[in-house]
């Protein structure tokens, strides 16, 4: 089989399922749901790092000390 392009979210391991997402909008799943899905092998899989928008978040919360969508307070010096 040839090997299928899939993004894999190095936060949480899920990979994004962009061949048929439910609800039409690509939906990040466990790794086992996706291969039992398609019915792929591992090794068929070419991962592409990325990260999903949990994740993401979390992420920018860790490099910037607050979540992106809390409202800014001022501070003073």
């Amino acid at each position: 089989m040839n090997n299928i392009s899939v993004r894999f979210c190095v936060g949480c391991g899920y990979l994004c399922d962009e061949i048929h997402p439910e609800g039409g909008q690509p939906l990040w799943i466990d790794g086992h749901t996706y291969v039992m899905k398609y019915g792929v092998h591992w090794s068929d899989l070419d991962r592409r790092d990325d990260t999903c928008p949990d994740c993401a978040r979390v992420f920018a919360i860790a490099q910037h000390g607050a979540h992106p969508d809390a409202p800014r307070t001022a501070t003073t010096a």
